[in-house]
């Protein structure tokens, strides 16, 4: 017998979200999000190193939209060299503009590479500028229970990145001498943002010069943070990626002239199934570009989506693209893929280092022949498939085995059973030196996340935008173990609740050898 927890229906009610005209999709749940494999790889690491309280400010205005990427590298830069721990660096990240959004707090990571995760996600929020708000919202974070904020004996370092310019003048000095007041132990530090910095506004705050570097004195960024750059002795692990899967940068290449038209649900029911089935679709896993061509080319997204940067949004769009009248120019989709996937740009989501593969779905019989494009891919290093849900004689088996250069990798119905053996030797789960179970599949962690123990439950729920609100155990919304009253500017909310209160019942069931 193994005894299970059972419970009543939850609810989440009176939530009202900050911003009056929002359009709530899907109830305004998060979409889905990849997380890590089943396996742990994470090595155990002895740190040593001084404790420090970092909390990032980060200015996401519309003055500095140009500028959002130069202050995320200056955030990397510093965590690269800072020694991050539960007892030496833990950070906290506030983005503001008009607003605030508390992106984390100092609970949320004790890991440096969970925290440079964290910062691929970020985007640009635009906006007015209100440094003032920013300090304010900061004290009332430090000063919110659960934060994580350690004691006075602790320093703690605000670190701004902005320009200096802001419309809320002279609340941003007062509200920076009002922090230093009521938190012990604190500093305030600034990067100044972009080629034309308010330095007497940032010396206001920061009460020194010394402590402001800009583009003209990067040098100095990591010398600032010397004293918490510690030392890590760390076990020898298996180097693994999350979101489970092996890195690769793919550009799909789909054929969408007339001469296809009457197979185009098939070749979109192959690529959503057996194609974007079988992969993660994370920023550190697989990022994935579209293009659609028939005369010419189009290119839908880049590999650095964001709205398309997992699998339930790509799927959702290739379901929704059309066939396109004209004859078939695959040397032109080809030639985009190229230049998407050879870019220096890394506005584009190219990684360097990362395995780069073009998969092109199509009959071939191509106007003009792609094999001098294909090649060029191939010498480039690019893994070139082609694949084809056109039956005999219908089909150019020539032109596929042309373009992938290889029988091995060029796939049409007689062998279309064989795709998924070659195909999961570039996304294939897991990781080198670590063994998954047969069954092993990537975990997907959705709007709302529910978890076990023996004696508990614990409950997650993620909103796209931030709410207030109410969340209880449905009947027991007046008991103040059974419920959280939601007040901050945070996106997740979590809640747990103990055997034998607030409805929460622990039953047996049979469950056999073979289930456990």
């Amino acid at each position: 017998m193994r005894r299970r927890l059972v419970a009543i229906p939850l609810l989440i009610l009176a939530v009202t979200f900050q911003t009056e005209a929002v359009k709530i999709i899907d109830n305004g749940l998060a979409p889905p999000e990849i997380v890590h494999t089943p396996v742990s790889t994470k090595p155990r690491c002895k740190v040593f190193a001084p404790p420090l309280d970092l909390i990032f400010i980060l200015d996401s205005s519309g003055s500095l939209r140009d500028k959002f990427q130069d202050e995320i590298d200056i955030i990397r830069r510093i965590l690269k060299h800072v020694t991050i721990g539960k007892t030496a660096t833990r950070v906290m990240l506030i983005q503001f503009s008009g607003t605030q959004h508390l992106e984390f707090n100092f609970e949320k990571f004790t890991d440096r590479e969970e925290l440079l995760a964290a910062l691929d996600v970020l985007r640009h929020v635009s906006g007015i500028t209100r440094i003032g708000g920013a300090f304010e919202f900061a004290l009332q974070q430090l000063k919110t229970p659960g934060s994580g904020l350690r004691d006075g004996t602790v320093p703690k370092i605000v670190y701004l990145l902005s320009d200096g310019r802001t419309h809320d003048y002279p609340k941003d000095w007062q509200m920076s001498d009002v922090l230093r007041r009521e938190i012990p132990n604190i500093d305030i530090w600034a990067y100044g943002t972009g080629d034309y910095v308010a330095m007497a506004a940032l010396a206001n705050y920061t009460q020194s010069e010394q402590k402001i570097v800009t583009n003209q004195n990067l040098q100095k960024l990591e010398p600032q943070f010397e004293k918490y750059h510690g030392t890590e002795i760390c076990e020898q692990q298996p180097t693994c990626v999350k979101g489970s899967d092996k890195p690769l940068d793919l550009a799909l290449v789909v054929d969408a002239s007339e001469s296809l038209d009457h197979l185009f649900s098939d070749q979109k029911k192959f690529l959503v199934d057996r194609v974007l089935g079988n992969i993660n679709i994370h920023p550190e896993a697989v990022r994935v570009a579209l293009i659609t061509y028939s005369g010419q080319a189009f290119v839908h997204f880049k590999f650095n989506s964001f709205l398309y940067g997992n699998n339930t949004s790509v799927q959702g769009f290739v379901k929704n693209i059309r066939s396109i009248k004209g004859t078939t120019a695959t040397n032109v989709a080809l030639m985009d893929a190229f230049d998407l996937l050879t870019s220096k740009d890394p506005s584009t989501g190219i990684r360097e280092g990362v395995p780069k593969m073009a998969l092109v779905l199509t009959d071939g019989h191509s106007h003009r022949s792609p094999k001098d494009m294909a090649e060029k891919m191939r010498a480039a290093g690019i893994i070139m498939i082609a694949v084809s849900v056109t039956p005999r004689p219908l089909v150019d088996e020539a032109e596929l085995r042309l373009i992938a250069g290889s029988e091995k990798r060029a796939f049409t119905p007689p062998n279309l059973h064989e795709f998924e053996s070659e195909f999961m030797k570039y996304v294939g789960f897991g990781c080198d030196g670590i063994e998954l179970p047969p069954d092993a599949k990537p975990q997907v962690r959705g709007a709302t996340d529910v978890k076990c123990t023996e004696h508990s439950m614990s409950i997650v729920v993620r909103t796209q935008r931030a709410l207030q609100g109410l969340m209880y155990a449905h009947m027991y919304h007046d008991e103040p173990e059974c419920m959280m009253k939601k007040t901050d500017n945070n996106r997740e909310i979590q809640m747990t609740f103990m055997e034998g209160k607030c409805g929460l019942v622990k039953t047996p069931s049979a469950v056999s050898k073979r289930q456990l």
